[in-house]
């Protein structure tokens, strides 16, 4: 049975004090390893100056700071994660870059009551793996 996260439990495991610290230690190997691959996910959702980015599960917010540069003063990003405690990483990544345009506010991936009308752009580099009950599309190989 999937553990049920949601705001009032501070993002279950990945809510967790140990998690978080985790998370910030190994943030510079993650951005060395990821930040190609994230800039490419940039390019492709076409993000630009003055766009209003969400970012979904943006956990201590390593993508949410690119975006954020990408879309300049006049533009936005809203950094969600169930986890209250790496999205204050990330709010003090963002706060530390000199990054005015970043919010960060704690909603669950699989229910975000936001308005579609309110995003030019909407990402998430990491979160679907971590979504246990999301319905697989495709068959899974036994390697039988």
């Amino acid at each position: 049975m999937a553990e049920s996260h949601n705001a009032e439990q501070g993002g279950g495991t990945y809510g967790s004090a140990a998690a978080s610290e985790g998370w910030r230690r190994s943030a510079a190997a993650r951005a060395q390893f990821l930040t190609p691959i994230t800039e490419r996910m940039l390019d492709l959702a076409g993000i630009a100056l003055g766009d209003r980015v969400l970012d979904v599960a943006a956990g201590t917010g390593e993508q949410t700071l690119l975006a954020a540069r990408r879309v300049g003063a006049n533009g936005s990003v809203l950094a969600t994660d169930i986890a209250a405690r790496m999205l204050a990483g990330a709010a003090e990544a963002a706060r530390l870059a000199g990054l005015g345009n970043v919010e960060t506010r704690v909603l669950d991936a699989r229910s975000l009551d936001l308005e579609p009308a309110s995003f030019d752009a909407v990402v998430s580099r990491l979160a679907l793996m971590l979504i246990s009950e999301r319905k697989r599309r495709w068959p899974v190989s036994t390697g039988s």
